[in-house]
């Protein structure tokens, strides 16, 4: 097993990420304009899909997400507020 180390993914580019198996999500954020999500992870790892959702402020809720995914809320400096869900059905 090699070190952990922290990686970014732009949740912009796909809501299903591979990542390492057992990435650990830490927090998500803005960053240049994008969503995206920090994870301590093995790199050496097997991959493996892993699936988010964005829900913003005020929109209807998708009935697939339990709120016990939830890994953060981002203020945008838009003004915009969302909030990111790990999905796992």
């Amino acid at each position: 097993m090699s070190a952990r180390v922290i990686h970014k993914f732009n949740l912009a580019h796909g809501l299903t990420l591979s990542m390492p198996a057992g990435a650990r999500v830490l927090s998500v954020g803005e960053q240049a304009g994008h969503v995206m999500l920090w994870a301590a992870l093995d790199p050496d790892a097997p991959k493996v899909d892993r699936s988010f959702r964005i829900v913003g402020t005020g929109y209807p809720w998708p009935a697939n997400i339990d709120t016990a995914g939830f890994i953060g809320t981002i203020q945008a400096r838009s003004g915009l507020v969302v909030h990111v869900f790990e999905v796992t059905k």
